[in-house]
């Protein structure tokens, strides 16, 4: 019988992390570009006969805006997660999800409490197959975990998650 089984998934979908990731990396781009612009104007005006910058104020304001706001959204393409963790041990299903912006929430539940583990058919158009079938798992508070096979084909994908949900039914005896 086996101890543990997880499922893990992103909190936020490949989409919007890929996009926070983009609009990310061009704030960063952006402030470190500000800040090369101004450390030259600076050298210029201390060691050459320049006029003073007109920028002096606005720059650092712009750098540190365009630099923390392109690190937390870089951050929000890295770091949210969900994690499901069943424990055959303990009977109990542990829940950790990573927010964006460093927030966790941590629940425990009752094995026998969670909801019976689902293979569900996705429709989806963007595969050439029109979908895929993953393992759903309901939580006694309504929140939803998915986790997809990552086969080719979808009659491997409906025998890899039968297997997962297989597993998850045999911690409840």
């Amino acid at each position: 019988m086996l101890k543990t089984v997880t499922i893990e998934e992103r909190a936020v979908p490949w989409f919007w992390a890929l996009m926070s990731g983009v609009i990310g990396l061009m704030f960063l781009a952006f402030g470190f570009w500000l800040f090369v612009t101004l450390t030259i104007d600076t050298l210029r005006f201390f060691f050459g006969n320049a006029h003073p910058p007109e920028r002096y104020v606005l720059f650092p304001f712009g750098i540190i805006i365009s630099i923390l706001l392109g690190a937390l959204l870089v951050w929000v393409f890295i770091n949210p997660s969900k994690k499901l963790v069943f424990d055959a041990a303990t009977q109990d299903v542990r829940v950790k999800y990573r927010y964006p912006f460093g927030y966790t929430r941590n629940d425990v539940f009752a094995l026998k409490e969670i909801g019976q583990p689902e293979v569900v058919w996705h429709r989806n158009s963007d595969y050439s197959e029109g979908g895929y079938w993953k393992l759903t798992v309901t939580l006694p508070d309504g929140r939803k975990v998915e986790r997809r096979p990552l086969d080719s084909t979808t009659a491997d994908q409906k025998e890899q998650a039968k297997v997962w949900q297989a597993e998850i039914e045999a911690m409840r005896q």
